[in-house]
């Protein structure tokens, strides 16, 4: 067989066992030297490596002669390790006699774990980086070249370490090099970071083996500096890496010619990686910071308090080091300790992690910082990490989730955490549920808004579907759900697949109760007159449309929202429902202007500022002008009611207080994590003085008279339970 003959055509076929093993039958036990002989390499590998006591490791070996010959010249410490089985028997049948001190290991060079760290003075590899690495855009070789890269610096002697690599200097090949050998390789990466290692790229002699190949080698010959010696600015780049280039010194004749195509190439890519190198530097810093801080944090963690973070974009360790680019966050976690002291008795169980079902990380037990501590007192542990599922990633089923998560979860236990024990994994008991996106659009006013599909297990195995508008931009806030009909087939269309008669909200519950309330015109022939603002997916709108005599006009300010609410809700407009897109406000105000006390409900459900002490409704909608438009549009006897979402009990007083200045009676409907209220303001009427218990009945009986069904007929009711005068 001729030498063209065994040079493959492309690239990735030196990755391959199949062609090696091919490669080695057909040579019949004879030498190819790839790249480079004894010969040429000498003086370069005697200057690389002058103590020929020291231990050799050649990755990669093949059949060549160059371990031989090394041996022969001094280097007896030898171990050869190939992954081809066909080539370390024939290799050691030919050595094991002339050569007894020198190995012969079957053994893939990417997980060479039988060796121990820091084990080689030296590691020769001919061609072996080359053949992992394969073309550029092989994304397998870059990983196996970056694994082996890895393997390499952990083998190799920490004080005087030297690789040699004779390579054929592929951009992407010298690129993945200088990655492993400047700063960027460091772990702990810090902003006075030095090189470790000192880089030299050289030209050599061709073989006669190789003299027709297109290809010519070169070498890199990385050596590890001393401790404490500077490195930056000694040859190209900069302070991230300390490279030189020797083209020059070993070759033919020691005399130096006009450079080649292939070095000047190799000056180039230097610059080009140093260029480069500089951002990613600047990025690792900014992670490595995070990284600190966590670790700081979580050192400190004290009931109380929490920490949260990405996983695994912010736990070191995760993929090897800072060679990697970070992983795309999976998980959120949020992690809080127990308070111990006071008559609380310490808990059993050390740590454990808590998973939330998909679509409910927006609720209060599992993203507020008060609710956390009450989960985590209900799970009686010292330590509790609440884990969240991030949407737009695919996940498992609870084993698969469990073993991604745990090497990330054994950093956030306790230090404490006995030897053994297993940190359990916790849920509801509906499961982790799953969700799929439905539709995306990007609105000027919003941002970027998600409709999903959520999957969740009900009682007695039951799963139930919702559909979701969920603001991304405003820490996920979930705007609408509504009730996907069991069984829904694919072809019917969104309105007949929502159920319409589900309502998702405890605060949608305590209006439409009270909404029965409201007045009719025409001795109670006529529907009332109702104006929400706010339309969101438009369950609500909806519900009071369809479940009681109320003739429904909806604003909404945004029209992404509208046209989301009509593509995936099934909102429709008929004779008792119409929506017009428009500001809340002015709405108001025009109503109150041009027909004054020509309404009988006026409801306020629209979005504020998660940053204001109210985060609903916009501080607009608490102002005297605002409230003085409301009271004039609302008939005698007409009712607003206004969604308040607050964490603050005196900001809340404080608007119950503006609307008492323009409204006969006010009453106030609580809901079950105190955060969500429904403010009720009565324009005169029959209800002016009246007891919040008389309201709260006459409602009730209102709502058995004139609700079309009984929908959520329980709820409502349970809501008037709660009502208290303001």
């Amino acid at each position: 067989m001729s030498s063209s003959a065994l040079i493959p055509d492309e690239y990735s076929d030196f990755r391959t066992k199949k062609f090696w093993e091919g490669f080695f039958v057909a040579r019949e036990g004879k030498a190819f030297e790839w790249y480079g002989d004894y010969t040429t390499l000498g003086s370069l590998l005697s200057t690389s490596v002058p103590d020929t006591k020291a231990k050799v490791l050649v990755p990669g070996c093949g059949n060549s002669e160059l371990s031989a010959d090394l041996y022969d010249a001094g280097y007896e410490h030898i171990v050869n390790v190939d992954f081809s089985e066909t080539c370390v028997r024939e290799m050691l049948v030919q050595n094991v006699r002339k050569r007894p001190k020198m190995r012969w290991l079957v053994m893939d060079m990417t997980d060479m774990k039988a060796f121990q760290d820091a084990s080689f003075a030296a590691v020769v590899d001919k061609g072996s980086l080359d053949a992992l690495m394969g073309d550029a855009e092989d994304e397998g070789g870059n990983v196996a070249g970056m694994r082996f890269l890895c393997e390499v610096r952990r083998v190799l002697d920490t004080k005087c370490g030297t690789y040699v690599i004779v390579t054929l200097c592929q951009d992407h090949v010298l690129e993945t090099i200088l990655d492993s050998f400047s700063v960027l390789a460091d772990e702990n990466i810090a902003g006075d970071s030095k090189p470790k290692w000192s880089l030299c790229v050289c030209s050599i002699p061709v073989t006669r083996d190789m003299r027709d190949s297109p290809w010519k080698p070169s070498a890199v010959v990385a050596t590890r500096k001393a401790e404490g010696t500077g490195g930056g600015g000694e040859g190209r780049g900069g302070a991230l890496a300390d490279v030189s280039f020797d083209f020059e010194t070993y070759a033919v004749g020691k005399r130096r010619g006009p450079e080649t195509e292939q070095m000047l190439n190799c000056r180039k890519v230097v610059e080009r990686w140093e260029r480069r190198a500089g951002q990613r530097m600047a990025a690792a810093l900014h992670r490595a910071e995070r990284v600190r801080k966590v670790e700081r944090a979580l050192s400190g963690v004290r009931s109380g308090q929490r920490v949260e973070l990405d996983l695994p974009v912010d736990v070191p360790g995760h993929h090897g080091g800072s060679l990697a680019a970070p992983l795309p966050a999976r998980f959120r976690a949020s992690v809080l300790d127990f308070e111990g002291g006071g008559t609380k008795k310490k808990p059993s169980n050390p740590c454990a992690v808590f998973l939330v079902p998909q679509g409910r990380e927006h609720e209060w037990l599992f993203s507020d910082r008060e609710g956390q501590v009450e989960l985590l007192a209900g799970c009686g542990v010292e330590r509790l990490v609440v884990v969240s599922l991030l949407r737009g990633q695919a996940y498992g089923g609870m084993e698969d989730i469990q073993a991604e998560l745990n090497g990330y979860v054994s950093r956030l236990a306790p230090s404490s955490l006995p030897d053994g024990f297993r940190i359990p994994y916790l849920t509801i008991k509906e499961g982790l549920g799953s969700r799929t996106e439905v539709g995306r659009t990007r609105s000027e006013m919003n941002g970027t808004i998600v409709v999903e599909d959520v999957d969740l297990e009900g009682e007695g195995g039951t799963s139930r579907r919702y559909r979701r508008m969920v603001f991304l931009d405003s820490s996920s806030l979930i705007q609408s759900e509504a009730l996907i009909r069991d069984g829904a087939a694919g072809q019917q269309s969104e309105e007949e697949i929502i159920d319409h008669a589900y309502l998702s909200c405890r605060y949608h519950h305590a209006i439409c109760a009270v909404a029965a309330l409201a007045p009719r015109p025409e001795g109670g022939k006529e529907r009332s007159r109702c104006l929400v603002v706010g339309l969101g997916g438009g369950g609500l709108s909806v519900f009071l449309s369809r479940q009681l005599p109320c003739d429904v006009t909806t604003v909404e300010l945004d029209p992404s929202v509208e046209e989301l609410a009509r593509a995936h809700f099934g909102f429709r407009e008929t004779e008792k429902l119409r929506s017009v897109v428009g500001c809340g406000l002015e709405a108001v105000r025009a109503r109150a202007d041009r027909e004054g006390g020509a309404l009988d409900l006026l409801v306020v459900d629209a979005s504020g500022s998660a940053s204001e002490s109210i985060s609903c409704p916009p501080a607009s909608f608490l102002m005297d002008d605002f409230l003085a438009s409301a009271a004039k549009a609302l008939r005698e006897g007409g009712i607003m009611a206004v969604n308040v979402v607050c964490r603050s009990e005196n900001a809340f007083e404080g608007a119950c207080r503006a609307i008492s200045g323009h409204f006969s009676d006010v009453f106030f409907a609580r809901l079950e994590d105190d955060v969500n209220k429904v403010v009720l303001a009565f324009k005169g009427g029959e209800r002016a003085g009246a007891k919040a218990v008389e309201v709260a009945r006459a409602a009730g009986e209102a709502l058995r008279e004139r609700q079309g069904t009984k929908a959520h007929r329980k709820d409502l009711l349970s809501c008037l339970e709660r009502l208290e005068r303001a």
